[in-house]
């Protein structure tokens, strides 16, 4: 059984509500409910409010001053006996591969750590294949009237102007009537083969 108390870097918090649990640091009740083991939240639940104090005490500063600030209730912060609604789903965070329990929101990472490493690692992506989404240095037209070499500005780019790829969506759309027009006339031959014999 664990003995470590419960630190910020293990959690998820909105602000409002804590909104994942670890697995080790909750255990079921006699009903079958997620309680939360009292001993080891106590101290995060203590800074959380500390912090939620001195912000409180911030927001009264601003307000004295005639400044804008945003009026923050003074709620404590705090973990039910039992979690019955909402009922906190087992999930897997897709950073650590780490079990835990949601409560609120999204359970897609497990901590506010995981959360950040994983929302860092997309934007190394994302840097990563901007140069590959570059486009080629000169591309032609894919419209069949002009034809005419261009300098891509996307790599999906296909049409030289909006004119051009009007005019290819028009060409498309008449050759899509006129293959439905030739298999209405088909079919109304064989229709008419069929019922003379």
């Amino acid at each position: 059984m664990r003995r470590k108390a419960v630190t910020r870097a293990e959690i998820r918090f909105n602000g409002r509500h804590i909104t994942t649990l670890p697995v080790d640091a909750v255990r079921k009740d006699d009903f079958g409910h997620i309680a939360p083991i009292r001993e080891l939240w106590g101290p995060l639940l203590r800074a959380l409010n500390e912090r939620r104090k001195s912000d409180d005490k911030q927001a009264q500063a601003f307000q004295a001053l005639g400044l804008p600030a945003r009026p923050l209730k003074p709620v404590p912060i705090r973990l039910p006996i039992r979690f019955v609604r909402p009922e906190p789903t087992l999930c897997a965070c897709q950073q650590c591969d780490r079990e835990f329990y949601r409560v609120y929101g999204s359970g897609l990472y497990c901590s506010d750590r995981c959360a950040e490493i994983s929302w860092r690692e997309t934007a190394v992506v994302k840097a990563r294949s901007e140069p590959r989404a570059a486009p080629p240095p000169e591309r032609r037209c894919a419209n069949s009237s002009c034809n005419k070499p261009f300098a891509a500005l996307r790599s999906t780019m296909k049409f030289c102007s909006m004119h051009c790829r009007i005019a290819a969506q028009i060409q498309r759309q008449v050759e899509k009537k006129r293959a439905q027009r030739q298999i209405r006339k088909a079919q109304r031959g064989i229709l008419a083969k069929t019922s003379i014999s």
